[in-house]
């Protein structure tokens, strides 16, 4: 079969079925299939090819993809061998150029999800120490790093493929490759790349510890069972601690993939300040997939629009700008189905100051109050100030501020930002500014962006925060 055929191959041929799971003939090596009774879907229903008594060889291999027939199936419950030799030979697999790139995509998402799956399962019956459920989950984490450092399009092969079912392997699996994608557009560090692989698939490790009737009931949970089920991240961080030598921020990562920048995340309500650019990330990457995929206590699944839309909405005051934005742009690559989605692709492709490559020099304080803004201009040598305009503050530091506003400002505007009263009845506060950025949110209010002409005592920007506190929790 020539690779062009071989590119042409259907995904649809690899799906998993009900206590079986998929065996690409081309990927998995010989050795994963002995011992193990082999079955052919024959459109749903399962015909046993070869029983565990019996040697699978290179012939039956070859003679079954002449036939066109690229996977066999085997029951998941005794897959253990398949798994083990999986694992050892996942990376070898996924980094051979001389399979095609949709084949090893196909491969490595179904073992990613499959294993993160099983993952879950051991740690529930205890089949595994932490320690060996820590090296097993390092070998698949290796191989989702190693295909994305040789393929330049791995996520596109792999979103294409991607379930949104209801099961923490396919959750695991997808938050592992949403937040590498994010980490490569961001230009973070290789490093990086593997804290998050593992990180993602240990994320909602703790709730291995939580009722099962509890985490798929269709019902609405009372405040006592969300408490319970919020707790599984400080349970999952607990589990993981037992691991040696283990990379600090992946523990950060668990305990900070819920945390959001305004304080109103669980399980400890941290702030911007807090949290860690990695953390950040998979915040993001969670909450898409959560709202992408089918969860037991919702009938359907958010549309990608509007939850492209939240995510854009909130991406200067619950998700960090940087990883919101570097998300819309690559689901909007893939997705450009809308006129919507391609007005946020648009947004993701603006320049933000806090990369991460290049941090934001001054703490930004985020809150809601109102402000007088009026326009700066130059007529004839002589500076002119434009009509008092009442906005919406919506965050200020020391550098600068942004506001939400009803109209659209040009780039490089200038500005004059006025807090009435600040320093007592007729004492306002002024501050010159230029607009740097200007853009229109999915709610149709403009987010406007200014930057200070001068940097600011901390001492004055504390002041102001005082009298203008960011909104508690409810």
């Amino acid at each position: 079969m020539t690779d062009q055929v071989i590119d042409e191959i259907q995904v649809a041929k690899y799906t998993k079925r009900d206590g079986y799971i998929p065996v690409s003939l081309r990927c998995v090596p010989l050795e994963g299939l002995q011992g193990l009774e082999c079955y052919i879907d024959n459109q749903g229903n399962f015909t046993l090819y070869c029983n565990s008594a019996t040697e699978f060889t290179n012939e039956d291999k070859n003679r079954l993809l002449h036939e066109g027939i690229e996977c066999l199936y085997i029951e998941k419950s005794k897959a253990v061998n398949y798994y083990r030799v999986v694992q050892d030979t996942l990376t070898k697999i996924v980094t051979n150029i001389s399979l095609p790139v949709n084949i090893r995509a196909q491969f490595l998402y179904e073992t990613a999800s499959v294993l993160a799956e099983n993952f879950f399962e051991y740690t529930s019956t205890g089949q595994f120490s932490m320690s060996e459920l820590y090296q097993q989950v390092r070998k698949v984490a290796e191989a989702v790093v190693e295909f994305f450092v040789i393929e330049e399009h791995a996520f596109k092969q792999i979103v294409n493929i991607m379930d949104h079912e209801d099961s923490v392997g396919c959750h695991s699996a997808n938050v592992c490759f949403y937040s590498i994608a994010i980490a490569i557009r961001l230009k973070l560090l290789k490093e990086d790349w593997m804290a998050l692989a593992v990180g993602s698939l240990f994320h909602d490790l703790g709730k291995a510890r939580i009722p099962p009737g509890i985490l798929h009931s269709t019902d609405k949970l009372t405040d006592e069972q969300k408490a319970l089920v919020q707790k599984h991240v400080m349970l999952g961080a607990e589990m993981i601690k037992e691991i040696q030598d283990l990379d600090p921020a992946i523990v950060r990562l668990i305990l900070e993939h819920h945390e959001t920048l305004d304080g109103k995340g669980y399980p400890r309500g941290l702030t911007a300040k807090d949290l860690s650019d990695l953390g950040m990330i998979i915040s993001v990457a969670d909450v898409f997939d959560a709202m992408t995929s089918q969860r037991s206590y919702r009938q359907e699944n958010e549309p990608l629009e509007i939850v492209l839309s939240y995510i854009n909405d909130h991406s200067y005051d619950k998700y960090h700008a940087p990883a919101a934005r570097a998300l819309i742009g690559i689901i909007c690559q893939n997705s450009l189905t809308t006129s919507l989605v391609k007005r946020l692709q648009e947004v993701a492709d603006t320049e933000w100051e806090d990369k991460f490559d290049t941090p934001r020099r001054h703490k930004r304080h985020y809150m809601r109050t109102s402000v007088l803004v009026r326009e700066v201009t130059r007529e004839e040598g002589k500076v002119k100030l434009g009509k008092s305009e009442q906005f919406m503050m919506s965050n200020i530091s020391r550098s600068g501020f942004g506001f939400l506003s009803g109209r659209s400002f040009l780039k490089d505007t200038n500005v004059c930002l006025t807090l009435e009263g600040f320093d007592g009845p007729g004492k306002d506060w002024n501050a010159l500014a230029r607009v740097v950025w200007c853009e229109k949110n999915i709610s149709q209010w403009y987010v406007v962006g200014c930057q200070f002409y001068q940097i600011y005592d901390k001492s004055t920007i504390d002041r102001i925060c005082l009298k203008a506190p960011a909104k508690k929790k409810k």
